[in-house]
């Protein structure tokens, strides 16, 4: 008898203690929140381990692993602790769509526990970021939400400029179901 291919490979056992890599986890749980699949009941399990492993992961991995569990409703509070102090540290290598990401993510699963990453320096990489006229209208839509949401909250500290302000509203006006993938 011929070995199956892949007999040498061990089965991936799906373990919160981390077994599964922070990465293979992020996946499957995006692979839901994209699918706007509703959240199986074990699923906020595995926050513990991407919360452990957020400073290893990448800034678009950190939005996606915030937008995913916004999405899907699951607010862990620990993940979001540790994936915001994760994202402070790397915040000049986010694009402007992993920026609107995360703060989408956190105004939708309304957590406080951010002050760290939405500092005054958040804002004015946003307003760097999207200073061309050609930024994806769901980035400023999505950006918009957020202001909304700090507005709501009155954390100055994360207040986009007037202009950005303006067209990140605008741009929510003319967009519909303007949540970043």
């Amino acid at each position: 008898a011929v070995p199956h291919a892949n007999a040498a490979q061990k089965p991936t056992r799906l373990n919160p203690s981390g077994y599964v890599a922070a990465a293979r986890v992020l996946q499957f749980v995006h692979a839901l929140a994209v699918c706007r699949h509703s959240a199986p009941s074990f699923l906020g399990q595995f926050a513990a381990p991407l919360a452990r492993h957020a400073d290893a992961l990448s800034p678009a991995e950190l939005a996606r692993a915030t937008w995913s569990y916004a999405t899907l409703g699951l607010r862990d509070e620990r993940l979001f602790t540790d994936v915001a102090a994760a994202a402070a540290a790397k915040l000049h290598f986010f694009s402007a769509n992993e920026l609107a990401q995360i703060a989408w993510a956190y105004a939708a699963a309304d957590v406080s526990a951010a002050e760290v990453l939405f500092s005054q320096d958040f804002a004015l990489r946003c307003d760097m970021l999207c200073r061309d006229a050609d930024t994806n209208p769901r980035v400023l839509s999505s950006l918009h939400q957020f202001q909304l949401w700090c507005e709501e909250r009155a954390c100055s500290a994360s207040m986009l400029s007037a202009p950005l302000r303006a067209r990140c509203h605008a741009a929510f006006a003319c967009t519909t179901a303007a949540t970043p993938q």
